[in-house]
């Protein structure tokens, strides 16, 4: 529609509309994902972190200032007193403000970039994730139309991100989205497992279900080789390990362990149960340098024929020596028995020539 206008507002229940963003000209042009705007008149908008105010550029959490804030909750005090407190900023004066609990950054132009809850903050590998910021950044391929991101639970307690993707059309590329992430977030951030769904559940008041997504069962993702299902004994053993640590229903001996949503912690857990369960010696430097079942195989019996090898030789090595023949050339003897003759009396037969007849030798020669 020529003319066409579009006002982007965020404001919460607590503090009412408190920015604003105003979309014009050809809507083709528009961003798919726009900011929320620049705060309204006499409504102070503040990005804090641990108490301070941050530089611009940087994420905290957004909090609101100013005449639009609402008194409270009713018969709520501790969730007020929690959301509702008195900051002192960085001039020394006291304000009353609202956290919002959402992250968010201003941007060099002055406008704010909303980048999800702060709910969406989880530790994983040591690193702190937010997970708005990746949806964002799913969010920016023109092969995805929606998207979740969140941390689940694994076996062992710890947390892993999985993005649940719900595609444009029917094509459902998942290498082709890891390595889009690949390009713009730190591998911390990349998620362990892609799961393509048709559309994202929603609870009865409009909000997404978490709860539902978690019943989602994990299933081995497109990759660019076909499934070969594991047939020998070692495959099958390597699988099981391999389908209980990624969390995956079926796992083909040429499927890459790291396309399949594995990193290095989980490497590290693999070598260890391989170990424990079936007594496998695997280096953690093959997994990486070999990814696959079929690889992790062949280095097994590769390790176990060289081990019969050297077995033989030792084995070989400590019995009776038969020399079949033998021949040469020695100094002072013309034949084998001679040679004994000569080492047994300790003679020297080696003839010694001093440098100056070695000089006219080879002049005589010329």
């Amino acid at each position: 529609m020529p003319g066409t206008r579009l006002f982007n507002q965020y404001g919460p229940t607590e503090g009412h509309v408190v920015t604003s963003l105003t979309l014009q000209g050809d809507a083709k042009q528009w961003p798919e994902l726009p900011t929320i705007g620049i705060p309204i008149d006499n409504v102070p908008i503040y990005i804090i972190n641990e108490g301070k105010e941050v530089p611009n550029g940087e994420t905290g959490e957004l909090c609101i200032g100013g005449i639009a804030l609402a008194e409270g909750y009713m018969n709520q005090d501790k969730l007020t007193a929690e959301k509702f407190v008195q900051w002192k900023n960085d001039n020394g004066d006291t304000e009353r403000i609202y956290k919002t609990g959402d992250l968010a950054k201003v941007l060099p132009d002055g406008n704010i970039d909303f980048l999800g809850r702060i709910d969406d903050q989880v530790k994983i590998r040591g690193y702190r994730v937010e997970l708005g910021e990746i949806e964002t950044t799913l969010l920016q391929n023109n092969k995805i139309s929606n998207c979740v991101v969140i941390a689940q639970g694994e076996n062992s307690g710890e947390k892993r991100i999985v993005a649940y993707l719900v595609g444009k059309g029917d094509e459902k590329d998942t290498d082709a989205i890891r390595s889009f992430l690949l390009g713009v977030l730190p591998e911390y951030m990349i998620p362990s497992a892609f799961v393509w769904i048709d559309e994202i559940p929603k609870t009865a008041s409009g909000k997404i279900n978490k709860k539902a997504l978690f019943t989602v069962k994990f299933k081995r993702p497109e990759l660019n080789v076909l499934f070969q299902k594991p047939r020998t004994q070692t495959e099958k053993n390597i699988a099981s390990v391999w389908s209980e640590l990624l969390q995956i229903d079926q796992v083909g001996v040429d499927d890459n362990f790291f396309e399949l949503g594995g990193n290095s912690v989980l490497a590290q857990k693999t070598i260890i149960s391989l170990k424990q369960k079936f007594q496998y010696n695997i280096p953690i430097t093959k997994l990486y340098q070999y990814p696959t079942i079929s690889g992790l195989q062949e280095t097994l019996e590769q390790k176990a024929i060289t081990k019969r090898s050297v077995k033989s030789r030792k084995s070989a090595a400590t019995g009776d020596i038969a020399i079949i023949g033998m021949a040469g050339r020695f100094p002072g003897a013309d034949t084998i028995e001679a040679y004994w003759d000569v080492l047994k009396e300790g003679r020297e037969t080696i003839s010694f020539f001093k440098k100056k007849r070695l000089i006219n030798q080879f002049l005589n020669l010329k």
